[in-house]
């Protein structure tokens, strides 16, 4: 059985590497069109995230510092990610709306 850590770990990697090819994508210049499959991708991918946050209660615990840590820097790296793609989107004058 994987536990919880483990599960998170993954949803991160997921997201991460789906990041990294979208702004990957974005650099190249790709299409508005080409775009939309990935940030799907990310959306749910991110949403994974949070949902493993959420069975945390919403806050990592701290039993396990080392793994919160690469967690949290995962966060900061996907973080870091999405304000670069957004702003190369912008500057193309792609506007993205926001699910309810």
């Amino acid at each position: 059985m994987t536990d919880s850590w483990s599960v998170l770990e993954d949803h991160c990697a997921t997201a991460l590497s789906t990041s990294r090819d979208l702004l990957t994508r974005l650099e190249a210049g790709a299409a508005a069109d080409d775009i939309v499959p990935l940030l799907q991708r990310e959306y749910e991918a991110v949403a994974g995230v949070r949902e493993q946050i959420a069975r945390f209660g919403g806050r990592l615990p701290a039993n396990s510092a080392e793994r919160r840590d690469e967690v949290a820097g995962h966060l900061a790296e996907l973080m870091r990610l999405d304000e670069i793609s957004r702003d190369l989107m912008s500057r193309r004058g792609v506007r993205l709306r926001t699910r309810a």
